[in-house]
Formats: C-alpha cells, structure tokens, sequence
C-alpha cells in the first residue's frame, strides 16, 4: 500500500512521521519497557522456542506441557519466539511493540484514505490512542487485533468489487491472522463488512429498478463469507471449548458512564494523566459534533456510516458488558476506547475546513507531548526497577525452580515512592529472568489459563500446590513452600522476594512467609537498593 498519496499535504507528511516517531520514544528511550503481562509473554515465547528447539525439554516437561488447541493468544507468542530466535528478549520486545506502532499509525491512515482522502489529518487525534490502558497490561495480541481490524477493513473496502483469487486468498489469510490475535478484532472487522455490505444492499434497493444491480454486492457478500469461513470455524471450536458463562457486572452504569466520558483508557501509569485524558475526550467529542453537522447538511448516506452504527453498538455493549466473558476479565478496558477510534473512523466521512484540521493537528500535537511528558520518567524508573530485579540472575543456576513474591506491584523507587498508582506493571516483572537462562517462573499465571500456548501440569501447577488465601500474586502473597515437594515430587529452589522491606510485617501471611523462609531457606543475595532479596532452598 502506498503510505502516502501526492493529495495530501506536505506539513501532514510532516507531521504524521513526526508523531509516529515520539510514539516510539517511550519503547526505545530504556533498555526494558515494562508492562503488566508482557515479561510473562516473552517467558513462554522463549519455552516455546526452547521446546521447538529440543532445549532443556525433558527439564521444561515436567512441569509444563503445550497446549493442543488453536488458541487465539497465538500471534504474540509466535511472533516472539521467531525473534527470539535471533535476539535477546528485551530487543524482541521492542521489535514487536514497535511492529505494533507502526501497524496502527499506518493501518489506520489507510483505512482513512479509502473512506475520504480530504480526512487523511484525523490519524493525528487517533494516534493518542496507540498507548492504552489494555496495551500497558500487556495485552498484546488484544492490540494488535485493534490495529490488524484497521487494516483488513482498508484492504476489504479498496478491493471491495475487485476481487481475485490471490486478493481472497490474502483476505483470509488475513481474517484467520486475526483469529490468533484476539476475537475482538476478529468480530470488529466481521461486524463492519457485514454492515458496509448491508449499506450497499440498501443503496442499490432505492434505486429505481432499471438501474438496480444486485449482482456486485452478492458476489462480494459470498466472496466475503468464503474468505471469513476459517476464521469463523476456529472462533466456533474456540467458543465450543471455553464456553459463553459470563459473571455479573463488576460497574454501576453510572461508574461506566464517568469512566468513559473521562477516558480512563489513556489514563495507563499514573493518575497524573486524568486531566490530559479528560481533555482528549471533549476534544474527540468535538470533532465528533461537527462530522455530525457537516453529514447532515449533506443529505446523502455513504457504506462508512456504517462506523457510526458500530459506534453506538460498541458503546452500548461497554455500558452493558460482564465483568467477564467466557473467563477472560478486564472487559471494561478492553471495550472503552473503541468507540472513540469508531468515531473518528466515521467522523472521516465529514468534510472539514481546513482551518479545522489545522487545529485538530495542533492539539493532537500538544496532548501527545503531554502524554510524553507525564509517561517517559515512569517508564524510565521501571526499566531501572528491572535492572535492579534481574540483577539476582547471576546467582541463580540454570534449570532452577524460581517463586517469585511481589510486595509491591506498582514498584517503589529507592526511597520508598510509588512508580505507578494506575497499574501493577512488576507483576510478572521477574518472568524476564526466564528469557535469560533455562528456568521454571512459578509465577507464570498464563500456564494458568490454558487459553496460552503452554499449560501447567496439573501435579505441579504452583497455583494449586502453592498457592493459599490471597495466592501467589496476592498482596501480600500468601503461599506454602514447606509441602510443594510432599505434594508434587517437585522443588522450590529460590524464593525472589520484591520490595519486601515495605511489607507490612504485622499481616499473618507475611509473617508466615518470613517463619517458612527461616525454616528451609537462606538469604544469599540483596539488590543494590535492597528492592530484590534472593532466597536459595537450604539443600541446594
């Protein structure tokens, strides 16, 4: 595809690859960009490189086994272990995060391009979007089929009536690529065929009858369908294996409404961001209210109105989604921002002044600086913070068995000061040590799911031989290391503990911990700012 046409403007030129650039920053500026789940991706992407390979599997075998079925959690993993092929993980990881943002800037300027081309300036305001809430998790593959959802749906309306065998053929290789990123994405780009398609049934249905031609639009609904049918058969197996149970709603309408009118989905490390969050939800409401202006001046309906249709379809599914759906929570999250991408894909339909797009320009500008501003120091701490929580991996011997205990799962810097007050990005922090030497991570909570491409086995899944009360990844942990070895035949070789000088040492599962490690455990490391303390079984 061509990145840019000879219409557009020169300073949009500019002012795109500029933007594209800043949103790098933040993946770049440290050794290690540091997210909730992305440590324990990477973690399992190197057990499957390593079992592909034939490394160290009869260690890896007894505690894990893979998992047989066609997971849609397939695309990261996948993706990650080819790279890891080649590179150490922390430079994997920024190859795919920077894959991820180059796929959405110029995905989404694409998909503009074959709705207006005059509407190519309304990427700006969508690229304060690349980072998200749900991406800091670490949902990656969630990500990612955000971004693929733009580009198949360019690709399906530039060739729309146009099709040959290599362009269906790609189509569903790229709806079934969609399949093993996430089902989101996956349903999006279902969804928004299936309504450009019943919009042009429409257009054709009020024409008079001599001029209708039917026969474009049900080639291309049967071309369509063809070409989704793989991805639709996994997403059926899939559904048919984890079922649709869902749990009542965690929210009051009322805390839904607030949260998506303060865009709470850029709020992603600190609270700091809520007012530039809040100021970008008027702003994308404003652009909002003219394309609505300006499209009913016009009088005339085009296939992408049918982005506003989803639109309120999506924001009536946020207002009225479970906590969780078929076992996978963090629906909120996952479903506040797209109705705001979804309007601005729409709002492209409009015509704007030129002065309005100027301005549009200019503030996404200034809130993506910002964004940059309050971002770049918290993420430059957690890369500290990992340095100093890895620095424990030269006294751990390979194929050991590791339990990692977090304290503090925001992180403290040094002296004792919150790193995040948003998310719990040192969760799965110390999975990286799993990338760097053959080790078992018993704090991988994917293995967990068996919605991942590894599975715990059962005799010695640590989140059912380990884990008590709170579990594992409580706060505070609350865990037996004394029985692991009666129950399951395995072994606890090191206990990692995390900012465990702020614990709060007067709470019983701490207290337990500390007489557990007194029993069978020694101290053999502390971190330069005492943030990571190393343990090693007495026998060892």
């Amino acid at each position: 595809m061509k990145i840019f046409s000879a219409s557009e403007n020169s300073w949009e030129k500019i002012l795109f690859l500029l933007l594209v650039l800043i949103l790098l920053v933040p993946i770049w500026q440290a050794k290690y960009f540091l997210s909730n789940d992305g440590p324990c991706h990477l973690y399992n992407s190197k057990l499957i490189l390593d079992f592909v390979l034939g490394n160290h599997t009869d260690f890896y075998s007894e505690y894990y086994k893979l998992n047989s079925h066609a997971e849609p959690n397939w695309f990261s993993h996948a993706s990650l272990a080819l790279l890891l092929f080649f590179l150490p993980a922390f430079l994997a990881e920024k190859i795919l995060l920077t894959a991820y943002v180059l796929l959405f800037a110029f995905s989404f300027r694409f998909l503009i391009r074959q709705i207006n081309p005059q509407s190519t300036f309304l990427i700006f305001p969508a690229l304060l979007f690349v980072y998200h809430f749900v991406f800091q998790m670490g949902f990656w593959n969630f990500s990612f089929s955000i971004a693929f959802f733009f580009l198949v749906i360019a690709f399906w309306m530039k060739f729309e009536n146009q099709w040959t065998t290599r362009r269906l053929l790609l189509l569903s290789v790229l709806l079934t690529t969609l399949y093993f990123m996430h089902p989101v994405g996956l349903m999006l780009t279902i969804f928004s065929i299936a309504l450009i398609t019943a919009i042009r049934f429409f257009s054709v249905l009020i024409t008079p009858s001599t001029e209708r031609n039917w026969k474009p639009w049900i080639k291309t609904f049967l071309y369509s369908v063809g070409a989704a049918l793989p991805a639709i058969i996994l997403s059926i197996n899939y559904l048919s294996r984890s079922g649709t149970g869902t749990t009542p709603a965690a929210y009051s309408q009322k805390f839904l409404r607030h949260y998506f009118l303060e865009l709470k989905s850029l709020v992603i490390l600190n609270h700091t961001e809520d007012l530039i969050a809040m100021m970008v939800s008027v702003f994308i409401g404003i652009i909002f209210l003219i394309a609505f202006v300006n499209r009913i001046r016009a009088k005339k309906m085009f296939p992408a109105d049918s982005f506003l249709l989803l639109f309120f379809i999506s924001l009536y599914l946020y207002l009225h989604q479970p906590a969780s759906l078929g076992g996978v929570g963090i629906v909120p999250e996952r479903l506040l921002f797209i109705p705001f991408l979804l309007a601005i894909i729409w709002a492209a339909n409009a015509n704007f002044h030129t002065t309005i797009k100027k301005l549009v320009a200019i503030f996404s500008l200034v809130f993506l600086c910002i964004f940059m501003y309050l971002r770049l120091p918290v993420y430059q701490k957690n890369s500290d913070a990992v340095k100093e929580y890895l620095s424990v991996g030269d006294y751990i011997e390979d194929e050991s068995t590791i339990l990692p205990l977090s304290f503090a799962h925001a992180g403290f810097t040094p002296d004792g000061k919150p790193i995040s007050d948003r998310i719990w990005v040192f969760i799965h922090a110390t999975d990286y040590l799993g990338t760097m030497k053959p080790l078992i991570m018993f704090g991988n909570y994917e293995a967990n799911t068996g919605w991942f491409p590894l599975i715990w086995k059962g005799s010695r899944n640590p989140f059912q031989h380990i884990s008590k009360d709170a579990g594992i990844e409580g706060l505070p942990p609350s865990v037996d290391l004394l029985n692991y070895k009666a129950n399951t035949g395995g072994s606890i070789d090191y206990v990692l503990l995390w900012c465990f000088d702020f614990a709060d040492k007067t709470q019983l599962p701490v207290q337990d911990l500390i007489s557990q490690l007194d029993q069978e455990y020694q101290l053999i490391f502390v971190s330069e700012h005492s943030r990571a303390k190393l343990y090693r079984h007495k026998i060892l």
